[in-house]
């Protein structure tokens, strides 16, 4: 009798059904957070990225609309821009607008000339920090084949703004796994200027 009942209890033990969804759902939980998670994540990295590419685009168009000195400078020469201080130095095309420069970079890492608040929260306003974060070169591209017409019509050279932007996106959640959680995004735009 005794093993009779026994055997009863464990086809009611093997057959039973509650809790079963508790059981599947504790299971799947940790799954399910890391989906969720992940997927707030990636949009929030390309929506970041989306908004540096957009700022690094204006700031290079703006900054070709400054006026340039291209005096003595050889097809393929570069010069490099302060972002801090707006001078441009070196053997290729230069800026002449220090302040225009600086307008520029304010655009590129605020989306404004003024310098407003920061287009992302975790990327320093300038001037601080622009000088590791942002990257300015104006190189003077060949004009011999006479392919550039308006202002820069029958010069060798022609200015070609490249703007680079080296962005650190940080992860929301990231810091729960891991304190070094960050992908770099570095973006960057060239502008040849073709006549004003």
């Amino acid at each position: 009798m005794a093993g009779q009942r026994t055997m009863t209890n464990l086809k009611q033990f093997l057959h039973a059904v509650q809790g079963n969804a508790g059981v599947e759902f504790a299971l799947l939980l940790p799954l399910l957070s890391l989906l969720l998670f992940g997927s707030i994540e990636v949009g929030r990295a390309l929506h970041d990225y989306h908004v540096v590419t957009q700022s690094v685009r204006d700031g290079a168009r703006y900054l070709s609309r400054l006026p340039f000195d291209c005096s003595g400078a050889a097809a393929g020469s570069c010069s490099t821009c302060n972002a801090q201080t707006g001078i441009c130095s070196g053997s290729g095309c230069t800026l002449t607008d220090p302040a225009g420069v600086l307008e520029g970079v304010s655009l590129a890492m605020t989306g404004t000339t003024d310098g407003g608040d920061d287009l992302l929260g975790y990327w320093p306003h300038p001037p601080a920090s622009a000088s590791n974060e942002l990257n300015i070169q104006v190189c003077a591209v060949d004009n011999a084949g006479g392919t550039y017409a308006g202002l820069y019509e029958g010069m060798s050279v022609v200015p070609r703004v490249r703007v680079e932007a080296n962005v650190d996106f940080e992860f929301l959640f990231g810091q729960l796994v891991s304190s070094n959680s960050a992908i770099d995004f570095e973006i960057a735009h060239n502008v040849v200027v073709v006549g004003r």
